[in-house]
């Protein structure tokens, strides 16, 4: 299996996987610290895009290897933030391999503004 360099396969198993809304900010602040420790943060918050050929006819062998290791972070991110969830919460993920899209289901479902919603 080809890794890129310094992407995944990491050792931050030593907190809880996300369980819900009461563990959710615990749970975000150790992935945060993680990702950017890994490097893959971009991956997760989007700065970080999928490259763009300049000529689509004509792709060249920087970019194949650019968009390549794009992917394969892809990859790596959705897999870190997917083995850090219980099976009760990963209900939310749907079908998406996005991390960013992942993250943003998961702070729509368990984050901040959930803490604001009154209960009925």
């Amino acid at each position: 299996m080809v890794q890129a360099a310094g992407y995944g396969g990491s050792s931050f198993n030593a907190f809880e996987k996300l369980l819900g809304v009461k563990n959710y900010p615990d749970w975000r602040g150790n992935m945060e610290t993680m990702f950017l420790t890994l490097r893959q943060w971009g991956m997760v918050d989007g700065t970080i895009v999928r490259p763009v050929p300049a000529d689509p006819e004509n792709i060249t062998s920087q970019e194949t290897a650019a968009i390549t290791e794009f992917d394969l972070r892809t990859v790596s991110a959705y897999q870190e933030i997917k083995l850090r969830i219980s099976a009760n919460a990963n209900g939310v993920l749907g079908r998406s391999r996005d991390p960013k899209t992942v993250w943003d289901i998961l702070e729509r479902r368990f984050g901040s503004r959930q803490h604001d919603t009154p209960s009925i």
